[in-house]
């Protein structure tokens, strides 16, 4: 994916989302290299990024022992404009990269981020036993 059709915070997270040396998260990289914008939906509370991915791209549940349906987000971010911050979820359906959504804590979501600062829930260090739990046996959890 073209990152120009990103917002400066989309690209960030999804950066972050997606990092480790994991290879369900290595997957799903590749799924993201595929993926086109299919739409964004603001929700006046945070937003929906919806992804449309190549149909060649292996479905996970395919290859690894994960549930077809998942979705995790350790991944937080303080922003100016928000007192509370905001949190992110990457939500995985049939196997393939759905869609990212961004939300706050009861405040409306800014209409222009200028400056943000991101961090993985569990501090410096992402827990990636805890992901791969979730990936597992959780239909969605946030950390």
């Amino acid at each position: 994916m073209t990152n120009s059709k990103l917002t400066p915070l989309e690209a960030e997270v999804l950066k972050w989302l997606l990092a480790g040396e994991d290879s369900i998260l290595a997957a799903l990289r590749e799924q993201f290299a595929s993926a086109s914008i299919l739409s964004r939906n603001l929700t006046g509370h945070g937003f929906y990024l919806n992804f449309i991915v190549s149909t060649s791209v292996t479905r996970l549940h395919e290859k690894f022992h994960v549930k077809p349906d998942f979705c995790f987000g350790d991944v937080k971010a303080s922003i100016d404009s928000l007192e509370h911050g905001a949190g992110f979820l990457l939500w995985v359906k049939s196997g393939v990269l759905d869609f990212l959504e961004g939300y706050t804590y009861d405040e409306s979501w800014p209409v222009e981020i200028e400056s943000f600062e991101l961090q993985y829930i569990t501090g410096n260090d992402r827990d990636l036993g805890e992901l791969r739990h979730q990936w597992k046996t959780e239909s969605c959890i946030s950390l």
